[in-house]
């Protein structure tokens, strides 16, 4: 098996493990197990993505392992606080792998990227998206359509490859993610926002409620687009 067709194997299943997380996750908020199934997911999913894509093979490739390490860490460091009583040891935390995406950016701009590299900095960033998410329902209080934003992913990669559509291309318009990864960042910014207490919780709603929207219109897009393709090509 190639790694690109296991990248596309990969994330089906990884689809399918989201919208089971997303389903226990509501049904048990408050089990401490919740961090350390979503640590041991996150780091164990990523090292099978990275053993079957060739392995790390990039400084830049080497920064985004240690970014998902560190969210795994951020995981279970969190489940030693109590649930809706956010830490600031946490919160550090998400703001570091955040900053590590712009590093990751910066080693492969200098020191050169390559395509494996681009699919795991992709699955970096969901995971950092699955991470700020569950404690942004668990420990800031936000309601539950927070989880939304990873599992419209999962939604999104299920429902294209149904139709046909290849889902584990980092670039899927026209070679270029620019629009996708701006995207990304106000999404990590506002979902960040969210776990600083001192915010009032309707500007946290309002923010969450508006960038729900600007991602379903993202992948509304990219779906659109390359569905189009597929169309053109039968």
């Amino acid at each position: 098996m190639n790694s690109h067709s296991f990248s596309r194997k990969w994330l089906i299943i990884q689809s399918v493990i989201g919208i089971n997380w997303f389903i226990v996750l509501l049904a048990f908020p408050y089990h401490l197990l919740i961090y350390y199934i979503t640590a041991f997911w996150i780091f164990f999913a990523f090292i099978a993505l990275v053993i079957n894509g060739g392995g790390i093979g990039t400084v830049a490739d080497k920064v985004t392992l240690i970014r998902v390490i560190l969210m795994a860490f951020t995981c279970v460091h969190s489940a030693s606080f109590s649930n809706q009583n956010p830490n600031h040891v946490p919160i550090i935390l998400c703001a570091l792998f955040l900053l590590m995406d712009k590093l990751d950016g910066c080693c492969a701009e200098k020191w050169g990227g390559s395509d494996a590299g681009a699919v795991y900095d992709m699955e970096s960033d969901q995971f950092s998206v699955v991470v700020l998410s569950m404690l942004g329902y668990l420990q800031a209080g936000l309601p539950f359509f927070i989880l939304f934003f990873p599992l419209i992913r999962y939604v999104y990669v299920l429902f294209s490859e149904a139709v046909g559509i290849p889902s584990n291309d980092p670039k899927p318009v026209r070679g270029n993610n620019t629009r996708g990864k701006t995207i990304f960042l106000v999404i990590a910014a506002i979902l960040f926002f969210n776990l600083i207490p001192s915010v009032s919780m309707p500007i946290k709603i309002s923010l969450t409620a508006m960038a729900l929207i600007l991602l379903i219109w993202s992948f509304s897009a990219d779906f659109i687009f390359l569905y189009r393709n597929v169309v053109k090509r039968a």
